[in-house]
């Protein structure tokens, strides 16, 4: 009976240290820290393909999902697309444009915030970008992850995306 008991205790403190372990500052999860994008995931239920697209699947159905900021977007004049990007509001961080990227080329529709599916408390979601692209040329969607109210301070996390659009 103790030996049952012990073996139960263990696994139920390895199921609470696992995902602590995997959890970080900024987002909930363990990352590269100041001044990279770190790990970004998509929807888990989407395969991810080798060339850093999720398809248009559960995050809204239109157009592509782009998530590794050092793969290039590329799209085509008149489509949409979205950005997300891993994200913990309950940490006073959030995604940001750096600047507004080239509207001749690309534009911003919206952004929204993906509660995650877990129902844990400080578990991070993602931010959702979509964004419109508006004739051919080359753009930079430049993105930081910061804390609105402090002002001077490094971004924890920066990525850039270069968008093609053709």
């Amino acid at each position: 009976m103790k030996k049952g008991c012990l073996l139960l205790l263990a696994l139920v403190a390895a199921m609470i240290l696992v995902p602590a372990v995997q959890a970080a500052p900024g987002d909930g999860r363990m990352g590269a820290g100041r001044g990279s994008a770190g790990p970004i995931l998509t929807d888990p239920n989407q395969p991810m393909p080798a060339d850093g697209r999720a398809g248009a699947g559960r995050i809204g159905g239109i157009g592509p999902v782009f998530t590794d900021p050092g793969r290039p977007v590329e799209v085509a004049a008149g489509d949409t697309f979205r950005i997300v990007l891993d994200s913990n509001p309950t940490t006073g961080y959030a995604w940001q444009l750096a600047g507004t990227p080239d509207e001749a080329v690309v534009k911003k529709v919206h952004n929204r915030y993906r509660a995650p599916r877990v129902k844990r408390p400080g578990a991070g979601g993602q931010e959702v970008w979509r964004f419109q692209a508006v004739k051919p040329g080359t753009a930079e969607i430049r993105m930081v992850y910061v804390r609105s109210w402090e002002k001077g301070v490094e971004p924890a996390r920066t990525a850039v995306f270069k968008v093609n659009v053709k």
